[in-house]
């Protein structure tokens, strides 16, 4: 319904995982360049359970402005977004996005012919966070790796994007 009335709202992302509900331990890495998202993931079984798939990593593109922090899980309800497809342990996409028309309405001021945004507004949901940005695009993948060789990997290729 929000969609027809062109009014904001979230649409979940199936990228193949999510973010493990009890300790997501998500990190963010980012330059002026490159934003890169890691986490504990599982996947959803046939049955309905959950299996531990290791790490997700979500590398955004052209990331232009991030958000990470409050709401934790317990106080998702009072996201402005919660009533509109927003919930708890996910990856979503936010349509219609007010957040991306206030920034281009911010540019406009020093660049008054600023086109309407083709970035994308995400938002991924943790048990003690939540993490928003506005990015062209983002690549999904998991690693099994232990966790500090894949941070290594990670840190090498966002501060080669920085050059």
């Amino acid at each position: 319904m929000a969609a027809e009335k062109k009014e904001e709202y979230a649409d979940c992302l199936d990228i193949g995982f999510m973010p493990e509900a009890a300790v997501s331990e998500p990190v963010l890495l980012q330059t002026d360049y490159a934003a890169i998202l890691s986490f504990s993931a599982v996947r959803e079984k046939a049955d309905g359970t959950y299996e531990d798939v290791g790490y997700g990593v979500l590398e955004f593109d052209s990331c232009s402005l991030t958000k990470f922090g409050y709401p934790n899980d317990e106080a998702l309800a009072g996201h402005p977004l919660y009533e509109r497809g927003l919930s708890c342990y996910g990856v979503f996409e936010v349509k219609n996005s007010t957040w991306i028309r206030l920034m281009t309405e911010q540019n406009r001021v020093a660049f008054p012919g600023t086109p309407e945004s083709n970035e994308r507004h995400f938002i991924v949901t943790f048990h003690e966070s939540t993490f928003e940005c506005i990015a062209r695009g983002v690549h999904a993948s998991l690693s099994s790796k232990p966790y500090a060789e894949l941070f290594d990997e990670i840190r090498m290729r966002v501060f080669k994007q920085a050059r």
